[in-house]
């Protein structure tokens, strides 16, 4: 009787002991599985927990460039350009050889370029529009949210050059600048091109007409411009200690110094644009909404450093030292939440979700509440 007992006790720890084994096969597998496609093992408890944040996982070598297209995600590096919809599924992967990648985005449009070469690739949230080279090397290539693009670069004799594209790939336009050098171009709809040059007096905007040759106006200042954009009225530009709007003339109808203190991060939209802006001691960072009449519409400081913001359909996320923070047009907090460890930017998918960009993948998730009202609940 007792032997029986002895042998019934022997397989009931070898039965343990073969379950113990395969649980730990399978979280060594699973362990794999994670290093191999670069995610940490928090992304697994998220999907064990029922979290509602979804992964996009991506390569080490894809680490380098990221922006939202559409309600999707896009990356880029010098060996992989990859788009993904709204559920992670890849729309779009191309193998690459850029030496100096470089990524823009307009709504639901983008554009990946070599800053060392003269492949360029225009493509959408749902993949691959057309790929194409400039005759010379590349300067740099925007593209609107109707999916034309303006793609600058070197032409011998010249200051560069300017080609409009539309959304199949044809060239509809092109323009070549004298003695100033060209920096970036900008389409509205498919009627207009605005020109960004720089020389020895300073900085000029050009506006041309498609299918007219020559400039129909223009605007010169002595500061050096770094970004511009077409707005409702007219023209937004920005240079590092100043914002200007200008009429549809390219008439000075507005400006907002930035007082002295450091540009961390802007966006320029159709209504105006957004300016972050941090002390050169590091203590703290103020955020302000300008209208295209260059007025300060709102004006929030911010506790500590911020990072970055982005602005989309009338919300502002703000990424600081482990929160994101989300406000409303007029500076309102809509919603906060901790940002995932490792965390250095933050893209707005839509007024309520974020796509919070980490090291090696982007997790997306809804924020509609602050941290007062969660408390609250509990």
């Amino acid at each position: 009787m007792l032997m029986e007992e002895e042998k019934k006790t022997k397989k009931g720890y070898l039965r343990l002991i073969i379950i113990a084994a395969a649980v730990l096969l399978v979280l060594g597998v699973t362990y794999l599985i994670l290093r191999l496609s670069g995610l940490g093992l928090g992304s697994v408890l998220d999907a064990v927990r029922g979290g509602t944040a979804q992964r996009y996982p991506f390569d080490r070598s894809e680490a380098g460039y990221y922006a939202a297209v559409g309600d999707g995600f896009a990356t880029l590096s010098g060996s992989a350009l990859r788009v993904r919809d709204r559920s992670g599924e890849e729309k779009l992967g191309l193998l690459l050889s850029f030496r100096e990648p470089v990524l823009s985005t307009a709504e639901d449009f983008g554009a990946a370029w070599d800053m060392a070469g003269t492949d360029f690739i225009v493509f959408s949230d749902g993949g691959l529009r057309y790929r194409s080279n400039a005759d010379g090397r590349l300067i740099s290539v925007t593209v609107n949210s109707r999916g034309y693009a303006a793609v600058c670069s070197e032409e011998t004799g010249y200051g560069g050059s300017v080609t409009v594209y539309n959304p199949n790939g044809r060239a509809l336009y092109k323009m070549s600048s004298g003695s100033d050098y060209v920096l970036s171009g900008y389409v509205r709809d498919g009627s207009e091109l605005l020109v960004l040059t720089l020389g020895a007096q300073g900085s000029r905007l050009s506006l041309y007409r498609l299918g007219r040759e020559g400039a129909v106006a223009q605007f010169s200042t002595q500061d050096v411009i770094i970004d511009a954009g077409f707005t409702d009225n007219g023209v937004a530009a920005i240079s590092s200690s100043e914002v200007y709007f200008l009429s549809r003339n390219l008439e000075e109808t507005g400006n907002l110094l930035l007082e002295g203190k450091k540009l961390v991060d802007y966006r320029l939209f159709s209504k105006g644009a957004a300016v972050l802006l941090g002390d050169y001691a590091q203590s703290g960072s103020t955020l302000k909404l300008i209208g295209q009449d260059g007025t300060a519409e709102a004006v929030l400081d911010l506790p500590g450093e911020a990072r970055s913001i982005d602005y989309r359909d009338g919300t502002v996320s703000v990424l600081t030292s482990g929160v994101i923070y989300l406000y409303s047009d007029k500076l309102e907090l809509k919603g906060d939440s901790p940002a995932p460890s490792g965390c250095d930017r933050v893209l707005l998918r839509d007024k309520d979700t974020v796509i919070a960009v980490e090291t090696y993948s982007a997790s997306v998730f809804d924020i509609r509440e602050t941290s007062e009202e969660r408390e609250e609940k509990q």
